[in-house]
């Protein structure tokens, strides 16, 4: 089966590709490529560092994180 990789996301009147770059690294950019939120996994050591280049309310910044975890599950094999 093909893999999820990125999705479009339109937010206040703006779209944006969220692009899972690795099993660990997402970037959302906006229509020029610029990137406006980094989310990395601190490997080792465990949890996320989330970068935010441009002004995201709090909730929205959690969504695209959880969307980001959705998209892992979704590429996991099936166990059967």
């Amino acid at each position: 089966m093909p893999r999820v990789d990125h999705a479009k996301v339109v937010y206040d009147k703006n779209e944006y590709l969220l692009v899972m770059q690795n099993d660990q690294n997402y970037l959302l950019s906006d229509k020029y490529s610029k990137a406006v939120i980094q989310i990395f996994h601190r490997g080792l050591v465990g949890g996320w560092d989330i970068e935010v280049m441009n002004d995201f309310a709090p909730e929205i910044i959690c969504g695209i994180f959880v969307f980001c975890k959705y998209i892992e599950q979704e590429n996991e094999f099936s166990i059967v």
